[in-house]
């Protein structure tokens, strides 16, 4: 056996959306090439880590839709022209977002375990940021507690709860 099987596992699925064009101006000493793109991934596979004791590290599942969206932009400026010598100057910029559309069952289970775990005091998972999933959000979204900075009357750090009240304890 190469690998930890996966009876579940399916073929992901890509579809890509390009709209791109290239427009010259002043006789192409000015070129303007603006692209606009949007993937959407269905059944997105990925490796998942689990025990060693399995006699593997990873197996492959599918762990749901993400979607990829942006748009690039490209300019060329041919500042100087002659027979010998020309002086030309690039510039680009870029901007990416991807959203994470659906998660599978096995990603639900996996964030509530991620929970479970880190509201377990006995774990010591606290001030310990884990991976967290969620429909709607990105792939590389930070989840974490967030902090009004450190009290000047005792050097403890003030953190703030989901409800809105202050807490010294990372929840």
């Amino acid at each position: 056996m190469n690998a930890y099987g996966n009876e579940d596992l399916k073929w992901q699925k890509t579809t890509n959306y390009d709209f791109s064009m290239e427009l010259g101006l002043f006789k192409d000493r000015i070129i303007i090439n603006p692209h606009y793109y949007y993937k959407l991934t269905k059944g997105l596979v990925n490796s998942i880590n689990i025990a060693p004791s399995t006699g593997f590290t990873t197996y492959d599942a599918n762990l749901g839709d993400m979607s990829n969206k942006g748009f690039e932009l490209y300019l060329t400026v041919n500042a100087y022209k002659s027979k010998d010598v020309n002086v030309n100057f690039f510039g680009n910029m870029a901007h990416n977002k991807n959203t994470i559309v659906r998660i599978s069952n096995a990603l639900k289970a996996y964030n509530d375990a991620i929970n479970n775990y880190q509201a377990n005091l006995k774990n010591n998972a606290q001030g310990v940021p884990l991976l967290h999933y969620q429909e709607g959000q990105s792939l590389y979204t930070i989840w974490g507690v967030k902090s009004l900075g450190i009290d000047p009357e005792n050097g403890k750090e003030i953190l703030v709860k989901r409800d809105g009240s202050l807490t010294y304890t990372w929840d």
